[in-house]
């Protein structure tokens, strides 16, 4: 029997919902531009708890990218903006990290950014998703062009704005890469993004594994690759070449030398655009579905389809992660985007760069009090109605 999870929403939820602002694209399936897997996913298909909590602080950098508060803001302020009720409550990962450069591409203004974390001798680099209406511009820009960085396979097409967005900040995104390597003992690089920065780690790790390019990765250090929400880059021969790439990479150094793990979402509909009858095809790594608080992994051949049953006991499901029963394309890892937005949001007169407003914290408590008290008094009267029925 399949087991699909009735919904059933807290107040907190109805209102989160109510109040969306950013974009969760589960109209895609609507529209049918999704396709179903015949693949039905089994508790056999789980993904292991130490990926699970690997993937989720990835998640963590990938998210932060987006420049809702700058990242030298972030990290100044980062003990505080990390407590419980603040916006970053939960980044855990963030913790005992150092910002070591930001950048941001000369097409749309793509941010990202660059940050060591000790612990794991570990260089991080993160790619924002699309935040400006620019950025939106480029994305819609879906025509198939010729792959610029390949003498050797001519008939690789790319999707035409990801690359333009992608010329503007491959550069920033390389000279702070170097940087890092030169001023950190690394042992690792991890590449991240979600939608629109998925969609550029794809084309720096293009470039990033080729051992002959002048940013080659030292040797003894492994690279990681982690994304969530990916849409679909290019055509099935710049998939070709990035097996080849990958392929050819593991030889010379190890099996283990480079893994991609790529994460797809229930009812978000970002990873069946661009549709699959255009052409365009998912680059091949590790996929998995993340469905009311599991990770299940994806066979291989059913890597294009962004819909799956999911058939198993009741038991294997964690209550404690079934907190964004609906879906969407910004609701990863056990977090939403909505919360982080609305909460930075809240701090009130942010700049891209600079110095937060005297009295910034003060004036987000009053706005969190409030928010409370608005719950509350939503709850008490869901409460009063449902004794009077």
């Amino acid at each position: 029997m399949i087991f699909r999870k009735k919904e059933s929403l807290t107040d907190s939820q109805r209102l989160l919902y109510k109040l969306e602002e950013l974009p969760n694209f589960r109209w895609v399936q609507k529209f049918g531009l999704t396709t179903k897997s015949k693949y039905v996913l089994t508790s056999a298909n789980f993904a292991s708890p130490d990926l699970v909590h690997e993937l989720s602080e990835a998640g963590q950098f990938a998210e932060i990218a987006y420049g809702l508060m700058s990242p030298e803001l972030v990290w100044e302020h980062l003990e505080l903006l990390s407590k419980v009720d603040f916006p970053l409550e939960g980044y855990t990962a963030l913790a005992g990290t150092t910002l070591v450069a930001t950048f941001r591409g000369t097409t749309a203004g793509v941010p990202g950014h660059i940050a060591y974390r000790p612990d794991k001798q570990q260089v991080v680099v993160a790619f924002s998703g699309t935040a400006t209406f620019m950025q939106s511009v480029n994305d819609v820009d879906a025509h198939l062009v010729q792959y610029p960085f390949s003498v050797h396979n001519r008939s690789c097409k790319v999707h035409a704005g990801f690359l333009r967005m992608y010329k503007g900040v491959r550069g920033p995104a390389f000279t702070a890469l170097r940087k890092a390597l030169k001023e950190y003992d690394v042992r690792e690089i991890l590449i991240t993004g979600h939608s629109l920065g998925a969609a550029l780690s794809y084309l720096f790790i293009l470039e990033l594994l080729p051992l002959h390019r002048e940013h080659h990765v030292p040797e003894g250090v492994k690279v990681k690759h982690a994304v969530f929400g990916a849409p679909r880059v290019g055509n099935r021969a710049l998939v070709q070449l990035f097996e080849e790439t990958v392929n050819t990479f593991h030889g010379e150094r190890s099996a283990d030398s480079f893994v991609s793990n790529s994460v797809k979402a229930y009812n978000d509909g970002v990873p069946a655009l661009p549709p699959h009858v255009l052409g365009y095809r998912h680059f091949t790594s590790l996929y998995f579905f993340l469905h009311h608080g599991c990770l299940y992994q994806i066979p291989p051949s059913e890597k294009e389809h962004t819909v799956f049953d999911v058939k198993h006991d009741e038991e294997g499901y964690s209550p404690a992660l079934l907190l964004h029963p609906r879906g969407g394309h910004t609701y990863y890892n056990g977090r939403t985007m909505e919360r982080v937005g609305k909460r930075i949001k809240w701090i009130g007169g942010i700049p891209v760069s600079g110095e937060l407003r005297s009295g910034w914290e003060n004036q987000y408590l009053e706005r969190l009090a409030k928010d409370k008290r608005r719950q509350a008094g939503k709850h008490s009267a869901n409460s009063l109605s449902a004794k009077e029925g």
